[in-house]
């Protein structure tokens, strides 16, 4: 599950990972965070996995995701993990961000930690409902198209 929250008046995004940790939720997360970008732009991020009860992410995968390019490109990202496999996983993501020429993620172990590296003390988050649009929004905005064909809403596939 995600959660993001944001706080106004520093312009801060919080997300709450909790669960597995895979790859396909990793996706799910890049498209949260996509999701919100359009809606609200890009601001520093507060990632939490503090809430992940296991990891199964390949090396392989972090190495492919960390020469990609950031949904919060230019941003400061920080990365909360107590777990020691997940920390040492954020921390080659950020390695090969750096490598790409990207603003690498710091990662800590503690929301304390964020906040400080931060220069915050005292965040006021509000949570955010319902970050990923429904399918006729991002049809209508030319992202994806949501009619299905006919054929295939009448069940008779040709």
């Amino acid at each position: 599950m995600i959660e993001l929250a944001i706080d106004r008046n520093n312009g801060l995004l919080l997300v709450e990972f909790c669960g597995t940790a895979t790859a396909e939720s990793l996706v799910d997360l890049d498209d949260h965070l996509r999701a919100f970008v359009a809606r609200e732009g890009v601001m520093p991020t507060i990632i939490d996995f503090t809430r992940v009860d296991s990891v199964n992410i390949a090396v392989a995968t972090m190495v492919h995701r960390g020469g990609q390019r950031s949904p919060l490109l230019g941003q400061r990202r920080i990365f909360v993990s107590s777990d020691l496999l997940l920390f040492g996983l954020l921390r080659l993501y950020g390695t090969h961000q750096d490598h790409q020429g990207e603003t690498p993620p710091i990662t800590v172990r503690s929301l304390p930690e964020a906040f400080a590296e931060l220069g915050i003390s005292r965040p006021m988050f509000e949570p955010i409902s319902n970050p990923l649009p429904g399918l006729a929004a991002m049809a209508d905005a030319g992202g994806v198209d949501a009619r299905l064909p006919q054929e295939v809403v009448l069940g008779q596939v040709r």
